[in-house]
């Protein structure tokens, strides 16, 4: 088992709320693996885009902090922030909309759904914030 194989074990173990699941059922280092590569592998891309990820780059992006952003907070920059990671997760990660929900604030399933559809509707709609999104989407893929 070499060094990413690790950090890939450490990560499933600290940061996935399955994680009782992998312990309860003993699975073997390669069925983890493979595990963590289709939750988390884009399609036809050697690169892993991980929730923290999508995260972090939304945040440094906005110049913003996670506090701010997963607070249950109605303030109109901070939800379009979260609206916006969530919507990346979905489009990037196999997350779904539960875990989602849960990642970013604990909310239902349906408020992720509604974010969705708010910035699909935005990138109809404004040619500012579908060149803003197109440009932090370029810098999730890159």
């Amino acid at each position: 088992m070499d060094k990413r194989d690790v950090k890939k074990l450490v990560f499933l173990a600290y940061n996935l709320s399955e994680k009782d699941h992998f312990l309860e059922k003993e699975r073997s280092t390669q069925s983890l693996n493979e595990w963590f590569e289709n939750a988390y592998k884009l399609k036809g891309r050697s690169k892993f885009i991980v929730p923290r990820t999508i995260e972090n780059i939304v945040f440094e992006y906005f110049v913003t902090s996670k506090y701010y952003v997963f607070k249950n907070s109605r303030r109109e920059p901070w939800i379009y922030y979260r609206q916006l990671t969530q919507y990346f997760m979905k489009k990037f990660t196999k997350l779904d909309d539960k875990r989602i929900g849960k990642r970013t604030g604990g909310y239902d399933r349906t408020t992720v759904i509604h974010s969705i559809k708010v910035i699909q509707n935005y990138i109809d709609t404004s040619l500012k914030k579908r060149e803003e999104i197109n440009e932090i989407e370029q810098i999730i893929e890159a």
